[in-house]
This record gives structure tokens, C-alpha cells and sequence, in this order.
């Protein structure tokens, strides 16, 4: 009798093994509003849109980002998917945005978790020569000082009405109102304009009398908005408002942010600004450059009855079953042996 041995090699692939960071629901395979950076175009894997301009004289556009590290799901870490080139060396370019629920699964705020980079156009980002950056905890900087007010929004597209919440006390009033510009000019003031937060407490509708009046208040062509995130100071309150005008064109923009003490007000386009307060005008990034309008309230015709405020909610998104830790997850193979003995 001869004895022959097969041996049959069994190789299992955790289900772990395949690697690839998705970003947690309710992000991916959608379309947001970002109030910094415009639309939003999210997969499993990457989000285009995300617009970092970088360089002076050469300037470099990074608007495509993959996902990086799904292991905690306040946050959402991403690497651009092109290099910068800086002196001659190229700069692999990292982001953490920390983010806040506000209205679940249709509006969030976000921050930027990193220190303002000089000679990175003051953006909130992490550079580095080595591309093998994955761990949260190098990316993302806890100890950096952020304002209360530099935050950026973001709103799911098609929700748009769902994200609309009530305005804070301060705001609750149907005013007349004069625009003021940078270069101190006044108009709108012969005319009954209104700024009408009564009708609807969580959409902000602006009226206009007659051709005397020719400016467009909060960049908005149509003067019809959804409030969708509100923060309050300790002498004033800051709303950033969704511009509901189909589409832009010109000056306008789809967010805009108002600071107001319920007499006065301070307009800036797209998101607030760091230091914005009601009496004075927002400022660019240098902190000097005046820009958006103010607002002075004359004639109040309604007092909307007023509210409880409501803080934002901390929620943070939930995260896709299986997210992995760390990013990427080593394939774990085990090898199993099973030895057949065939008698013939």
C-alpha cells in the first residue's frame, strides 16, 4: 500500500483587510454647501470642492481630498490628493475639521484643528515633506486657539428648509433700515425698506420699496434666506443666513453672516469673520481691510415675541459601521494547514 500526503494551504483575509478610509455618514455619497469653499461633491473616499489656494507669485489650487483617518467620527481628516510645491520641495498638505451638529444630518459647523500657516496663505492646515501622515494626533492640532467665530457651515443640498432654525432674541424684529458702506456712504435711508424676521423666525426676508433704494442687502439678489446657524456673544448674537436665490451670479454669495445688538448690524459675505461685531465693519484677513456693509435699524415695526435660546447641539456624526481605526488596517492573513492522507 502506497501512501501519498496533499496538503490543501487555506489563506483567510480578515474582513478588515481592505484598508481604504470611508467618510461617515451622513457625508458621504452626498452634496453639501460650504460656506468658505462652495459645493461639495462627496464619495466614500474623497470630496472635490474643497478649494485651498496656496503660493503668491504661482498659485496652486488643491480642491480634491481623500479620506484619511475615520477613527473618530467628530472628525473628518483628509489629505489633498495633489502636492504643493514649495522651494522646489513637494509639500504633502493635510486638513481636521471638527465638527459640530446643528441640525441632524442636514447642518454642521466646522473648524479647522491646526494653527494659521504663513507661508501657507494663513490656512488652518497641516504641511509636511513626509507623506505618510495618518494618525489623528498628528494632524489634527488640539492646543491651537481658534475665535468663536471662525467657523465655517455646512449644508446638506436638497435640505436646505430643514436646516432653518430660529433666530436668536436679538433678532426677533420687522425694522426699516439704512445701508451703510465701507467708504461710509448712507443710503436707503428715505426710503421704507424692511428687514423681516416676524413673519417666519427661521427665514430672514428682505423687502424693498420702490427703485430709491438700489442696494442688495446680504448679497443676495432675492432677499429671501434660511437662518441655519446662530451664535451668540456676550452683547450681541451672529447668524449665518442660506442665501436661497437659485442661482448667483456677480457679488452675491450663498452664505452670509450678520452680527447684530438689535439696533445695528454688521454684514459679512460667506462666513463671519473673526473679530466681527455689530458697530463695526468686518474685516479681511489682514484685520484692517473694511469690507461687507452695516446696517442701522431706525424704525422698528414689529417685536417678534421672543424665545428660549437654545444652544447648538454638540452631536457629532455617526460613524459607518467598520470604520477604521487609524486609517488603514494591515490585512491580517492566517494561514491554516490541512493535511490529507489518502490511502491507496
Amino acid at each position: 500500500m502506497e501512501r501519498h500526503w496533499i496538503f490543501v494551504i487555506f489563506i483567510f483575509i480578515s474582513g478588515k483587510a481592505s484598508g481604504q478610509c470611508t467618510f461617515p455618514s451622513p457625508f458621504a455619497d452626498s452634496t453639501w454647501h460650504d460656506s468658505t469653499r462652495g459645493p461639495l461633491v462627496f464619495t466614500n473616499t474623497t470630496v472635490t470642492g474643497w478649494k485651498i489656494e496656496l503660493g503668491t507669485a504661482a498659485t496652486t489650487t488643491l480642491s480634491t481630498w481623500q479620506c484619511l483617518n475615520n477613527s473618530d467620527p467628530s472628525r473628518l481628516v483628509m489629505k489633498a490628493t495633489q502636492t504643493w510645491t514649495f522651494y522646489s520641495k513637494s509639500v504633502h498638505v493635510y486638513a481636521c475639521l471638527k465638527i459640530t451638529e446643528v441640525t441632524a444630518g442636514v447642518s454642521y459647523t466646522y473648524v479647522q484643528q491646526a494653527r494659521q500657516e504663513l507661508n501657507g496663505r494663513q490656512n488652518r492646515l497641516k504641511f509636511t515633506v513626509d507623506g505618510t501622515l495618518k494618525n489623528i494626533a498628528d494632524i489634527c492640532d488640539e492646543t491651537a486657539v481658534l475665535p468663536t467665530l471662525d467657523f465655517h457651515v455646512l449644508v446638506k443640498s436638497g435640505s436646505e428648509a430643514a436646516a432653518a432654525i430660529t433666530v436668536p432674541d436679538r433678532f426677533l424684529f420687522s425694522a426699516d433700515y439704512d445701508y451703510i458702506a465701507t467708504n461710509l456712504i448712507v443710503s436707503c435711508n428715505a426710503t421704507n425698506d424692511t428687514f423681516d424676521m416676524c413673519t417666519n423666525t427661521s427665514a430672514l426676508a428682505i423687502t424693498y420699496s420702490g427703485s430709491t433704494c438700489t442696494q442688495k442687502i446680504a448679497y443676495s439678489a432675492g432677499g429671501a434666506f434660511y437662518s441655519v446657524v446662530k451664535m451668540s456673544m456676550s452683547s450681541y448674537d451672529c447668524v449665518v443666513f442660506y442665501n436661497r436665490d437659485a442661482t448667483l451670479t456677480g457679488s452675491y454669495t450663498r452664505f452670509t453672516c450678520i452680527c447684530s445688538n438689535g439696533t445695528v448690524a454688521s454684514v459679512a459675505p460667506s462666513n463671519c469673520t473673526i473679530n466681527q461685531t455689530p458697530t463695526e465693519f468686518p474685516t479681511e484677513a489682514d484685520m484692517m481691510t473694511a469690507k461687507g456693509h452695516k446696517l442701522d435699524f431706525k424704525k422698528v415695526h414689529t417685536s417678534c415675541s421672543k424665545t428660549t435660546p437654545s444652544a447648538i447641539t454638540t452631536t457629532t456624526p455617526s460613524s459607518k459601521a467598520g470604520a477604521i481605526a487609524g486609517g488603514v488596517v494591515e490585512a491580517v492573513v492566517v494561514f491554516s494547514i490541512v493535511v490529507f492522507a489518502l490511502i491507496i
